[in-house]
């Protein structure tokens, strides 16, 4: 009854106050009535604000900058390839689902039942220098990084909207309380009713990293089975991809980390997210990572000569650079020499 009179321009100031006070009281309902478009209240946290604003942002640019790149997009029960035609995004409704929020860091009991989804009857393969986009026939948009691959259901028949990502995608998974959107990776399995988020796992990376920009995701994992972890707005984990040998102690099972997103102060990309947009933007990060980044963005092969570089961590941030200029800039703070074959697709670091 409040909220309605506040959305109506009827409440009165004694209301106004009593509103105010329940929202402060009460984190569900605040989030709530945060998703309610033409609410605004100064007792939301800022936090949450920014979740909602970097969504919106994130969707702007995705839709000003939509991936040239068409995939083939295979049916798995016809292997005739077939070529789906690029689609105009739609600024979609986002519902937030607050019930089952956790702040911060908590670990619950969890079963995850079931490994590998069946039904699953079409995927859609990005290779290196590629990235990709499609919507789902439940009206979910994704958006496939370079060497991806995402496998899928035509329909989404059953109970559960499963699919299998193997690489990186943005999500914007469409709101279906009945029927919860499930993405499978090699050691992650994200539960979600409707919200928008990044996930990468490549199989030849160390880490898995799950960044929620917002709603709520909800994630067991493969190699620690009995835990679950609550993401709020914001938040990212990554999860370490060490192999567990039998009988292994808690303490000595994959490390589990929850942080926040990073963004970039000056223009305040998101580096979870910037490849949306074209960008490659990254935070003290090891160069042998930039290395396999690059080979899979420019589909190259690089060869690392000097070793002491290897480790080195450097942050930088670049939009729709070449290859050489990208190198030509690293260089700068930390000298190396290189040459670049485009004809072969070899670079030599040394």
């Amino acid at each position: 009854m409040l909220l309605s009179r506040k959305l109506a321009g009827e409440a009165t100031k004694q209301e106004l106050n009593e509103l105010s006070q329940l929202i402060q009281q009460n984190e569900d309902f605040r989030l709530f009535v945060k998703n309610i478009d033409g609410y605004n209240d100064p007792s939301i946290p800022v936090d949450q604000m920014a979740a909602l604003d970097t969504f919106d942002t994130i969707s702007w640019q995705l839709d000003a900058s939509p991936f040239e790149t068409i995939s083939v997009i295979k049916d798995l029960g016809n292997e005739k390839g077939r070529k789906k035609p690029f689609m105009q995004w739609v600024y979609s409704g986002l519902a937030l689902i607050s019930l089952l929020l956790v702040i911060g860091l908590v670990i619950v009991p969890f079963s995850f039942k079931g490994t590998q989804p069946i039904g699953l009857n079409s995927e859609i393969v990005t290779g290196r220098g590629q990235k990709s986009a499609l919507t789902l026939s439940d009206g979910t948009k994704v958006w496939l990084n370079t060497d991806s691959k995402l496998t899928y259901s035509n329909d989404f028949s059953g109970k559960t909207r499963e699919v299998v990502l193997v690489g990186e995608a943005f999500f914007d998974v469409s709101h279906d309380k009945k029927k919860p959107f499930i993405i499978h990776t090699r050691d992650m399995h994200i539960k979600v009713l409707g919200t928008a988020f990044n996930v990468r796992a490549y199989p030849n990376e160390k880490s898995s990293e799950a960044s929620l920009i917002s709603g709520i995701i909800q994630v067991s994992f493969t190699k620690r089975p009995n835990e679950q972890l609550m993401l709020k707005p914001n938040e990212k984990i990554t999860f370490s991809n060490t192999d567990i040998a039998p009988g292994k102690r808690q303490e000595d099972l994959p490390l589990i980390t929850l942080e926040n997103i990073t963004v970039e102060p000056s223009t305040g990309t998101i580096l979870e997210t910037a490849w949306t947009k074209g960008k490659f933007a990254f935070k003290s990060r090891p160069f042998m990572e930039i290395v396999e980044e690059l080979e899979r963005i420019y589909d190259v092969e690089i060869e690392i000569e000097r070793g002491s570089i290897q480790s080195r961590r450097f942050t930088a941030s670049f939009d729709n650079e070449t290859l050489d200029e990208i190198l030509m800039l690293l260089k700068m703070s930390y000298h190396f020499d290189f040459t670049y074959d485009k004809k072969s697709k070899q670079v030599r670091i040394y």
